[in-house]
Formats: C-alpha cells, structure tokens, sequence
C-alpha cells in the first residue's frame, strides 16, 4: 500500500492577520473508517485544518498493519499557511493470495508547528479480500460479503455575506460604540471564514476612534473573521472623545463583492456610521477699540 499527497485547499493569505495567532491549529481525519475493496486500486484520504490558519504547521501519518505496533510507514504531513485541506491518496495492492479482510490503521501523531490533533486522530481503512477463501471438498458456496460505498465529501460551499450597523450614530463623549455586525448564509459554516471590505468617511483611525474586533484594520482596508458554525461576527469603532469643537465625522464600510467561499449581497454590502461632535463652537473674538499716540 503506497500513500501520496494529491490534492489542497488553500486560503488567500490577504484574508487573515497575527490578531487569530492564539487560535490553535486543529489537524484531524475527515472520517474515523473507511471500507475498501481489494481491487479497488486507489482511494482518497482528506486531511483537515481548522482553526488558526497562519501558521506552517504539521503532523506524521504513521501507517500501521494488522497490529498498531506493526507500523509500515511514517509519513510527514505539512500544511503551509493558510492551507486548510489535503488528500492522500491510498494505493492498494491486488494479489492472489486468499488472505482476508485486512485493517491498515493510520494515525496523525507527533504535532508540530504549534499545532494539535482533534478527535479524528485515527482512520481505520477495512480492506475487504476479493478472492474466494479455500475451503476443503465438499466445498459450500461461499457467501460474497457487499462492499458498502464510500460515503461522500460535504465540502463547503459560497455563503453570501452581509452587513448592517447598530447604532448608525453616537456621540463623541459618550463612550458608546458603533457595531458592524457581518451575517453569513449557512452554506460555509463548516469552515472559518474571512470577510474583506474597504473603508472611507471623514473620520481617521487614530485620531477620531478606534477599532476593536477585526483582525485587520488600517482605516483604508480591513478583514473580519467568523469563526467555524458562527454565523456572525462585529467589530466596534469608539470614538475617542476631545475638547475640540468640530464638524460630525463619518465612517463607511464596503464589503468586498467576493471572496474565497463568500460573495457580499447586493444591496446589503454597506453600512455608514456617524460620530456626533458634541464639544460646543468657540466663543467669538471682539476687538477693542485703541488710541495710538504719535
């Protein structure tokens, strides 16, 4: 049996900062068994990464026979960063030899990287012996055992994204926050997902507020993360409050129309909030009248 990589998925490396750095990479099986016939030649084995996506993280897929301790291979798995998915693919040997069914376990061991291995750390492979076990005369016909099939990959699909913003103002002294709150369709749940959108207004980060909850945030451009089955996820911008007296300022935020597993709703990509000066105008200058004496 030979083990070979042929497949990943990889995120876009733009859709994710060192602000998630403390979410832990997650390294797991797809499934806990497969069953495969003895002809069958190949088959296909996902290996998948959830949470923190940034780092370049690993593992070793220790193959092992009949028995755990009889390994047959080691085997180093890599994910770069922002590589969420792979697949090895099994070769399996047909002979002619009346052997019967054979269990090949495979284990993720040894994390590395900053890495950890979830529940699925072992897949079980079933293979079922095709030829006809040998049987002294007078022999029954034996009885043929069916091959259950492979059950199928529900990988994720494009959710569609939007945003709103509660509430549309507040005022500059108040210590209250405007929240942008971005809401996912449920067909990417499964996965992480990162949101990028563009930001315009009259107000400047730094200056007039500050953003807490987006992962980046640069008052040009900006990323938000919703975590696996989440639904939603907000970021804030606060005012920061001062004694000057000036015009109500703005903050605008457009969704990007598309991404990797989202596309923004039209209509619903964008969402403007208002910082009220509350700081009252100066009072006026008088001139006084003057004599000059020459």
């Amino acid at each position: 049996m030979l083990l070979e990589a042929t497949d990943s998925t990889i995120l876009n490396s733009g859709n994710f900062t060192k602000s998630i750095t403390s979410i832990t990479s997650v390294l797991e099986f797809w499934e806990d068994s497969v069953n495969a016939d003895e002809n069958q030649s190949l088959l296909q084995i996902p290996i998948t990464r959830t949470g923190s996506p940034l780092d370049r993280v690993g593992a070793t897929l220790v193959v092992a026979g009949d028995s755990t301790a009889d390994v047959i291979a080691e085997i180093p798995v890599i994910f770069e960063p922002f590589e969420t998915f792979k697949e090895f693919t099994v070769s399996i040997v047909d002979n002619d030899t009346p052997d019967g069914p054979r269990p090949v376990t495979l284990t993720l061991a040894d994390p590395s990287g900053g890495a950890s291995i979830g529940q699925r750390n072992e897949l079980i492979i079933n293979i079922q012996d095709d030829e006809p076990a040998p049987v002294p005369p007078p022999p029954p016909e034996p009885t043929p055992t069916p091959i259950p099939e492979l059950p199928a990959l529900n990988l994720p699909s494009t959710s569609q994204v939007s945003l709103t913003i509660e509430p549309e103002a507040v005022e500059e002294d108040s210590g209250n926050s405007l929240v942008y709150t971005l809401t996912r369709t449920p067909d990417s749940l499964g996965v992480p997902l990162a949101v990028d959108f563009s930001v315009g207004g009259t107000a400047i980060l730094g200056e007039d507020y500050t953003v807490s909850g987006a992962v980046r945030f640069d008052g040009d451009r900006g990323t938000a993360i919703f975590d696996q089955n989440a639904t939603t996820t907000q970021f804030l911008i606060t005012p920061i409050a001062n004694d000057i007296f000036q015009l109500d300022r703005t903050i605008e935020v457009v969704l990007d129309d598309s991404g990797f597993l989202y596309i923004a709703e039209i209509g619903g990509n964008t969402a403007t909030g208002t910082i009220i000066d509350d700081d009252p105008p100066p009072s006026p200058l008088y001139m006084t009248s003057a004599t000059v004496v020459l």
